[in-house]
This record gives C-alpha cells, structure tokens and sequence, in this order.
C-alpha cells in the first residue's frame, strides 16, 4: 500500500480507501480539482481527466455527405444491396454498417463507412496479398545473403554472407553510396535502404519547408513552433539551435524558461504537446489557457477561485463557477462561467442594456437608503433550486446582519404572460433562504404566494414613489 500511494500521489491523486480485498481497485480524489473516482493502480498514470488539455484547434468531426465528396470508396458502394436512403444521409464520419463490392475481386462485404471513406481496403485482397507475403517470407528466411546482387554490392561485414539469411533479423554492416556504414538486417537495407541517407533527406526536406514558410513570412501549421512555446525558448542554453530549426513534432530535448514564474527545464517539443500540454511542469499551468488567449478576461480573474486562469482551458468544463471581480469596480464581485465571459458578458452591475429605467431607479433607492450592499443583475446560484440551475433577481441586497434581500419589478407589459415564471423564480429564491420582495405593476394579478420570507407590493407606472416603497421595504426587514 504504500507503494499504491507513493505512485499515487506522484500523479496528482489521494487515495481515500480501498474497495477489494486484493487491493487492487481504489477510491481516489485528485489533488487539483478535488474530483472523487475510483481508479485501478495501473489507470493513475493517465492522471485526472482535469489534466487533460487538447487543442483548440483540433478539427471537428466532418458532417459532409459521403455522396458529395470524392471518396474513392463511392465505386465500392453495392447499389443494389444498399437502398438509395442509406446513400442520401450517410455522412463520411458515418459509423453504420453497409455492403460494399471490391471492384478488383468482386467479393461482397459489409464495413463501417468511416473506415472505408479514409481508405477503402477489401478484406479479401487484403487476405491474398498477405498469404503472398508470407510465402515470401518464408522463403527469405532461407535465401543467404550471399544469393542477392543488391546486398552484395554493399556488403561489408565480417560474417560470411552465405550462412546469414535474408530474413534472419541478424543486424549486418552494409556501405551506401554515400560511404554511410549503418548496423541494420539485410531485409531493411534491401527494402529501404541506407536509414543514415533517408533520415537526412527528411531533415533537408523539412528544413527547405520551413525556410520557404518564413520566407512568405506566414505560419503553415505543422512546420514551425506555435508562439506561445517560442516566447518560452531559453535565450541561452540552446546554443546557436533557433526555434525556426525545431519542427512541433521534434522528439529533440531543448531547454525552456517560463517568462511568467522563471523556471526552466529539459523536454522535447513531441512531448510538450501530449495530454497536460503543460506549460509550466512545476506550476503545472496548461498551454492555450485562459490566461494566455484573453488577458483581459485574466485580469479580472478573483483570486479566492481554487485555480489560476494559467490553469484553465478558455472552453473547457470546470467543477466550479469561477468569481469575477469587476476592473472598473473592485467591489462588484459575481460569478460566471468562463464560456459566457468569452461570448462578451461583463459586469453585471456596470451594465445597464436589459435594464428599465423604473428598475434602476428602485435599484439607486435601494443602494442609498437599506442598510446593505446592493448590487444589480447578480446571477445567484443554489443547490436548493429545483426549476433552474440560476436565476438573475433584479436587485441583490447583502444586509449588514447577513441576510440576503432579493427584490424582483414586475413590469406590466412585459411580465403579463409570465406569472407562472415568476411564481417558479420566487419559490427558488425562497428555497434558497433569501428575502423575497415583488413590486408588481398594477394591474398584473397577485402570485397568491404565502410566506413569511415574501413580500408583494403593488406598484404603479411613471409614478415616483421609490422612496414609499424602499422604506415599506425597510421596515419589514427590521419590523
């Protein structure tokens, strides 16, 4: 067991208990988001799914239509084994089942359409040509190197050809033509050739894309670092090595120092860019955060929240609503997810649009004459609403002995169809255990809600009567 929890807590987890007797099925907590799972010993290497952080940039699922693309699999299509319906809605992603025929054999199958679609494959060429490579095989294994001109010509090891087999998998010195001396079995080097030659190629190839991208001074996805992890290049420790000669995929070991906490380490840009894809390793900050996508949105980022934005996915699910404090105004405090922030919602009590002028007016009141903290538009959440997940009061006294006051105008042209909504929002706020107080325009009909934590008042339109109704209010919070 304590093996199980060194490994455990090694990757982010406590274990709480253990659910079988063989120890070998475990109730775990994570360290991070506090999230409850039960994991098996060999499962914690994966981490909690919170580490998980793709790429914003990942391709969504295609929806085109099988028949409107240029898939070489619409010849394999059985016309007359599928009906035409099946054709009409069956999308390149489509994962059901359906008859194809190989137009080299013939033979009549049935496969997914999504694997067709990559790449159209018949189960019985597929079989022939495997059977045809074995016979091959087989005979390699006992065709000496020494009955093959191609090896021969290369040969350079100090065994005797004729006792090693083509395909005995033995790793033999050949000399390319480029006077390379590669350790590799006679299979490979006859099949591909000297690898010291291939992988030069590829690196010249590589190297001529990314000169020909930089030189258009454009960004081609899939040649050149992404900018985040190039402002976070060591200066110094990789010597003359430039960001421009390291593709994304390199699995080359570089140096890297965060701007932001100055902490520098070793690892390959491959690997950066596999599940955490962290950005820091020690403070375990995540690339194409928060953060580092929308400062602004950082900056008003409460620091009571259990994360950092450095630690947060812009669209990524969290098991907390995140607290906001307002730039303009330290004091105007709310939560919010983080999608609605990044689809344009601000500070719910600096924004005026959705607001009446009558219902700001009693908010103004209500801010300078109730002993509290008033606040305007405040998304209220709680466990005890059964209707919705949220409801958004009108107005949000924070009373000085700690209770919450919640006042609600009704308008009578706009809620003359929604008492039914109004009765739900009201007996959520009561759930909740909050004040509840409904200025209803005359002549809206009474919700006939009794309660001693509610109160209805009846109000009338244009008439300025704020500071009757403020202190009608005042004195049933303090009868």
């Amino acid at each position: 067991m304590d093996t199980v929890r060194a490994r455990a807590h090694s990757h982010g987890y406590d274990i709480l208990d253990s659910l079988t007797p063989e120890n070998d099925l475990f109730r775990v907590r994570c360290q991070y988001c506090g999230r409850i799972s039960v994991e098996r010993c060999e499962d914690m290497g994966w981490e909690c799914s919170c580490h998980a952080n793709p790429k914003r940039t990942t391709k969504a699922t295609s929806t085109r239509l099988l028949r409107e693309s240029d898939s070489e699999c619409l010849s394999w299509w059985d016309h007359e084994r599928n009906s035409e319906e099946s054709l009409a809605t069956a999308t390149e992603r489509a994962r059901r089942v359906v008859a194809w025929r190989c137009p080299v054999c013939g033979l009549h199958f049935e496969a997914p359409v999504y694997t067709m679609s990559e790449k159209p494959r018949c189960p019985g060429c597929a079989a022939r040509v495997h059977y045809l490579w074995d016979i091959q095989w087989d005979l390699a294994k006992h065709t000496p190197v020494a009955t093959v001109p191609e090896l021969m010509m290369r040969w350079v090891d100090d065994r005797d050809p004729r006792l090693v087999m083509l395909a005995s998998g033995e790793l033999c010195r050949f000399r390319c033509e480029n006077g390379h001396l590669p350790l590799v079995t006679p299979s490979s080097f006859l099949s591909g050739g000297c690898p010291i030659c291939r992988g030069q190629a590829s690196r010249s190839a590589n190297t001529k894309k990314r000169q020909a991208a930089m030189a258009r001074n454009s960004h081609i996805e899939g040649l050149t670092l992404p900018p985040e992890l190039v402002e976070q290049w060591h200066p110094t420790k990789n010597g003359l090595l430039q960001p421009s000669d390291v593709p994304p995929t390199s699995r080359r070991m570089v140096w890297w120092r965060d701007p932001n906490c100055g902490h520098e380490w070793q690892d390959s840009p491959a690997e950066r860019d596999k599940r955490p894809r962290f950005r820091c390793p020690v403070c375990r900050t995540i690339l194409d955060s928060l953060a580092y996508n929308y400062p602004t949105l950082a900056s008003e980022w409460s620091a009571k929240n259990p994360m950092t934005p450095w630690q947060v996915r812009p669209s990524g699910a969290l098991l907390f609503v995140p607290e906001w404090v307002c730039s303009t105004d330290s004091t105007h405090r709310w939560a919010a997810p983080t999608a609605l922030r990044i689809h344009g919602s601000d500070c719910p009590m600096c924004r005026d649009s959705g607001k009446s002028r009558i219902e700001l007016a009693y908010f103004s009141a209500l801010r300078d004459q109730l002993l509290g903290e008033a606040f305007s538009g405040l998304v209220m959440r709680d466990p005890a609403f059964s209707r919705r997940s949220s409801w958004v009061p009108d107005v949000t006294v924070v009373l000085n002995d700690g209770r919450t006051l919640l006042v609600e105008y009704d308008g009578g042209y706009w809620h003359a169809d929604k008492a039914e909504v109004d009765l739900a929002k009201s007996l959520d706020l009561l759930a909740a255990g909050a004040l509840v107080v409904r200025l209803r325009e005359a002549p809206l009909p009474s919700l006939g809600l009794l309660d001693p934590h509610y109160l209805e008042l009846t109000v009338y339109s244009g008439l300025a009567e704020t500071d009757r109704i403020v202190a009608a209010i005042r004195d049933w919070c303090n009868p």
